[in-house]
């Protein structure tokens, strides 16, 4: 056989089966395949009806519902408040800044006070192998509950629409503040610290997904790592934190500890990010070596593992404990 066809045959037998991928489906096969338990056909979003399919899981399942329902709410006000500035926008021209700021304002009101109509659609229950609940909820506002938008309940027109909710008067005011009110929750009755650990975990949780935004400070318009870690605390504890990492370091530096031994679950989670400064990005620890933060612009809030660049660039932690005994 001469060389020429040799190295052709050679050729064909290693791309037919050196090269060919070979799936390995016996182990493929070990998972199990997830079957979405509502038709998202069946709950489409449109002007008038807005809908949100979550899915929680968690060992108590008034902790697993109760963190659909913190899910929910938060997502539904954010479509809700696109959709009002969306159709705003089509129809309206503002002769000024503080005019749009208004509309903002006002828009972001209603969108919460139409949240506070949320109903529970359908929801679905399962009880996993390991002992957790995976709860799945599909939650709908309709967008007449509220009065304030008009006389008959019902969205006519969107310039009709515009113009009634330019009229709205409202002083609520969106960022975590003194005003801010804490949140109740049924599964916790007492206040001990693991009490209160739990209440930053499902308060910190629910918001997994909402946007990033520097200088955020509500789940309405989105979070910075510091807005975020404020919204927080004053929604599970009443406890309102400095604004900024920056006031962290002046007002919290005796509280934070170098070492990583004995950090909980709730305790505030410092990094240098930022070669200039010593303290730069902030979130709430976990557990099993896990933190909740709003990290950039590019991304949305998550939960990350803590190691690589997040252990590398570790600078201590503040306990939940300080925070409420100077709340006292």
């Amino acid at each position: 056989m001469n060389s020429k066809l040799f190295n052709i045959i050679l050729f064909f037998f290693i791309i037919c089966n050196g090269c060919s991928p070979k799936l390995n489906y016996e182990k493929a096969n070990q998972y199990k395949e997830v079957i979405f338990p509502f038709n998202e056909k069946n709950y489409k979003t449109d002007g008038s009806k807005f809908y949100e399919i979550v899915n929680t899981r968690n060992s108590n399942i008034n902790i697993a519902r109760e963190r659909a329902l913190l899910q929910a709410k938060t997502l539904l006000v954010q479509q809700l408040n696109y959709y009002i500035t969306s159709v705003a926008n089509q129809d309206l021209k503002f002769i000024s800044k503080k005019e749009q700021d208004i509309f903002d304002l006002n828009s972001k009101s209603v969108s919460l006070l139409l949240a506070e109509n949320m109903r529970l659609v359908d929801s679905k229950l399962y009880k996993n192998n390991d002992g957790e609940y995976d709860y799945w909820a599909v939650y709908k506002i309709d967008f007449y509950d509220i009065k304030d938008l008009n006389k008959t309940q019902t969205v006519i027109s969107s310039e009709n629409f515009n113009k009634d909710l330019k009229k709205i008067d409202s002083n609520i005011n969106l960022d975590a503040s003194l005003d801010t009110q804490q949140n109740n929750y049924i599964q916790f009755n007492d206040t001990s610290e693991i009490t209160t650990r739990n209440k930053i975990e499902l308060e910190s949780t629910s918001y997994l997904g909402v946007n990033y935004l520097w200088g955020g400070d509500s789940p309405e318009e989105g979070f910075d790592c510091s807005g975020f870690v404020r919204w927080v605390y004053k929604k599970s504890l009443n406890i309102l934190l400095k604004r900024t990492t920056l006031e962290h370091e002046k007002y919290y530096g005796d509280f934070i500890k170098r070492g990583f031994k004995d950090i909980k679950k709730g305790d505030l989670i410092y990094f240098k990010t930022d070669p200039l400064r010593n303290i730069s990005h902030v979130g709430i620890f976990l557990e099993n070596n896990k933190f909740i933060h709003a990290p950039n612009s590019n991304e949305k809030i998550k939960i990350e593992d803590f190691d690589g660049y997040w252990a590398e660039n570790y600078v201590g932690y503040a306990s939940v404990v300080n925070f409420t005994n100077l709340a006292q």
